[in-house]
């Protein structure tokens, strides 16, 4: 099944996943990207590298019944599209205090291989700048809307990436209105929160 949407483009519906698929465009985060961690991924990047580097990343819009977007998801992506600079400098911003946070918690081998190979995908940063080669952005998610009266009919989104310093569990922010509500692992990027 697919659609036109006026706001979202072109859509197709993952009847497996309960969600809408698409494209989006974000330029600011065509600078931000790491390395290939490994093989596996520079195959599977191989294709769509291209893609990447212009701007287009994938688009998800959640919806368990299959009737197509709300209101509440229209008017949050809406939003998101006329303010993109200042939404994703927000969203790098918070990446940078929950990275900086996280650095200072890391623990070392005292020496060896893993401590270097740590050290090279840990390291020291001085500015926000440093994440654009620890950092690439996958997925804009927005999410099913929650209710509650501090979500005020408007769809919280989700900003998923990879990270080099955490393969297994990736990197996700949780974005509602204009602030950030939470920085952590992937599931954070698709997981709504009724409250915060």
């Amino acid at each position: 099944m697919d659609m036109e949407h006026p706001v979202f483009g072109s859509l197709d519906y993952s009847t497996s996943l309960s969600q809408w698929e698409g494209q989006v465009i974000v330029p600011f985060f065509a600078a931000y990207d790491h390395p290939p961690l490994d093989d596996y991924e520079r195959d599977a990047l191989a294709y769509k590298k291209e893609l990447l580097h212009e701007g287009f990343f994938d688009l998800v819009v959640q919806d368990e019944a299959g009737t197509g977007p709300t209101q509440a998801q229209e008017r949050a992506f809406a939003h998101f599209e006329e303010n993109q600079d200042v939404i994703c400098a927000g969203v790098v911003a918070a990446i940078f205090a929950y990275y900086q946070e996280a650095y200072e918690n890391r623990e070392l081998p005292t020496s060896g291989f893993w401590r270097d190979h740590i050290e090279a995908r840990f390291p020291a940063l001085e500015g926000v700048e440093g994440l654009k080669r620890l950092i690439r952005f996958s997925t804009l998610y927005v999410l099913e809307p929650k209710t509650s009266a501090k979500m005020n009919d408007w769809s919280q989104l989700g900003f998923a990436f990879s990270c080099t310093w955490d393969e297994e569990h990736k990197l996700g922010v949780l974005f509602h209105r204009d602030k950030v509500v939470r920085v952590g692992g992937s599931d954070v990027a698709w997981t709504a929160l009724g409250d915060y």
